[in-house]
């Protein structure tokens, strides 16, 4: 039965196995990638709502209403940069130091 099936099928029948294991490898990792981003990027908003709130109550309220919603967008956008930067920083340093704590077998030895 299987003589009759042409190479080039199976051995994409086999690249196609390998492509959804891979996928399935990958997915757990991106979800969680994809989750600390956003959780990262949600406390760098807070933080900086938290900053234009504390500016609010020491120097008052800004003489018009457009300043309002320009001072919030301006901390909260101010927040979200700072989350992001944080994310991106915490993701190239904790591999890296990973890395280097790891303890290193001779290549020779087994």
């Amino acid at each position: 039965m299987l003589s009759k099936i042409p190479l080039f099928c199976l051995q994409v029948g086999v690249k196609t196995e390998r492509n959804f294991l891979r996928l399935a490898e990958i997915t757990p990792k991106c979800r969680n990638a994809g989750r600390e981003l956003l959780l990262t990027c949600a406390g760098g908003c807070f933080t900086g709502l938290g900053v234009g709130f504390f500016m609010f109550l020491r120097l008052g309220p800004p003489a018009t209403h457009e300043l309002t919603g320009y001072m919030v967008g301006l901390f909260l956008m101010a927040g979200l940069k700072l989350g992001f930067s944080l994310w991106v920083i915490r993701s190239f340093v904790s591999p890296l130091i990973n890395h280097f704590r790891r303890p290193r077998s001779p290549m020779g030895k087994s």
